[in-house]
């Protein structure tokens, strides 16, 4: 069995300023087996162009890129939703269009997951503040029943970013980002 294929799914709108090091941070993944899906919700600026232009810059990454369209802005829930709908990979994997990730960021998730045959695998994470970083650590746990507990106290980071999640998850429990609920950490249970 070969390595998993991941998808990356990037909202664009509105990020001119920063999509330019999120897409390169993407297209220069160590991981091979990736597909890149991004959303463009209707950007009223040049986002879009500067991504275009980034991707003709990584030959390799073309066929593994795909744009979609939305026909009106619809915010960041819809468009992860779109992303996911249009996806082919095993795994899923978020990204804000105005963050970055490490070179071997997918590399390193997927390798801790073929060695635990995890369904959600988390890495670390940076956040920059004005005057500070703080770093959201990687949470072990021991069972499924801890992480339960967490999330029931709210003590675990629930930002949907940072994070490999096997993509039947989302399929089989009808998981979907709330409309309206625009939010790094807005997914929740389709009703």
């Amino acid at each position: 069995m070969g390595k998993p294929k991941v998808s990356i799914i990037v909202p664009v709108y509105n990020v001119e300023k920063y999509i330019e090091r999120c897409a390169v941070s993407l297209f220069e993944q160590t991981y091979g087996n990736i597909e890149y899906v991004f959303v463009n919700d209707c950007t009223p600026d040049s986002s879009i162009d500067v991504l275009k232009q980034v991707l003709s810059r990584f030959p390799n990454r073309t066929s593994q890129a795909r744009i979609l369209n939305h026909e009106k802005n619809r915010g960041l829930a819809v468009a992860r939703n779109t992303a996911l709908d249009n996806s082919n990979g095993e795994f899923v994997f978020h990204v804000d269009s105005d963050d970055y990730i490490e070179y071997n960021a997918i590399e390193l998730l997927v390798n801790q997951q073929l060695k635990t045959a995890s369904d959600i695998v988390s890495g670390m994470a940076v956040m920059h503040e004005v005057n500070r970083e703080i770093l959201l650590p990687n949470p072990h746990y021991q069972t499924k029943e801890e992480m339960v507990i967490d999330v029931m106290q709210l003590t675990i980071n629930h930002s949907i970013w940072r994070r490999l999640i096997r993509k039947s998850l989302y399929i089989d429990h009808d998981v979907r980002a709330q409309e309206g609920v625009n939010c790094s950490g807005s997914l929740g249970i389709g009703l």
